[in-house]
């Protein structure tokens, strides 16, 4: 006795689509995980920018007061 599967012309498209959105989401994580390390190496050298610039600026602004 042998079985017969009947697949319609849309669930085999379904599969397909779903098989692509697959690879695709497989292959877009990475990125996107990747350009969030980008973001957050940019906002922590943002970060440190900053705070050289405050120490310098007190630097500055203690050094004015010293000379007078």
């Amino acid at each position: 006795m042998t079985l017969k599967l009947k697949i319609s012309k849309k669930q085999t498209k379904y599969a397909i689509i779903l098989k692509r959105t697959d690879s695709i989401s497989k292959n877009v994580e990475p990125c996107i995980q990747a350009l969030n390390n980008i973001c957050n190496r940019i906002s922590s050298l943002i970060g440190n920018v900053r705070q050289i610039i405050r120490s310098k600026i007190l630097l500055f602004n203690s050094s004015m007061f010293s000379s007078t």
